[in-house]
C-alpha cells in the first residue's frame, strides 16, 4: 500500500504520528525494564557464583577433616573432639554404664 493513500489529510497524519510516538515510548520503557532485569540477573549470578565457590571450598575442608579423623582409625576417635561440651561427659557415662553391666 502506498502511504499517500493511507494519509489523506493532516489530521490523519497527526493521529498516526501520535500512535507511533506512543508505541516508541512504550518500547523504550519496556527496554528499560528489560535492561534493569538483566542487570539484576547478572548481579544475582555473581552472588550465586561466589556462594557456590565458597560452599565448594567448605566441602573440601570438611572432607579433609573427615579424612584426617578416619585415617587415625576408630580407636582414636574422641567424642569430645566434636566440639560440644557434653560429649566427653556422655561418653564417660556410657563407658561407666557398660563397665558396671559387664563386670
Amino acid at each position: 500500500m502506498d502511504l499517500q493513500i493511507l494519509i489523506s489529510d493532516r489530521e490523519t497524519g497527526d493521529r498516526l504520528s501520535k500512535i507511533v510516538d506512543e508505541a516508541c515510548l512504550l518500547l523504550a520503557e519496556y527496554n528499560g525494564r528489560l535492561a534493569a532485569e538483566l542487570e539484576d540477573r547478572v548481579d544475582l549470578s555473581k552472588m550465586l557464583s561466589g556462594f557456590i565457590a565458597l560452599q565448594k571450598e567448605k566441602l573440601v575442608e570438611a572432607e579433609k577433616r573427615l579424612e584426617v579423623k578416619f585415617s587415625h582409625g576408630m580407636d582414636s576417635w574422641n567424642p569430645g573432639s566434636l566440639g560440644h561440651p557434653c560429649y566427653p561427659r556422655i561418653s564417660s557415662i556410657i563407658f561407666a554404664v557398660i563397665y558396671v553391666n559387664f563386670v
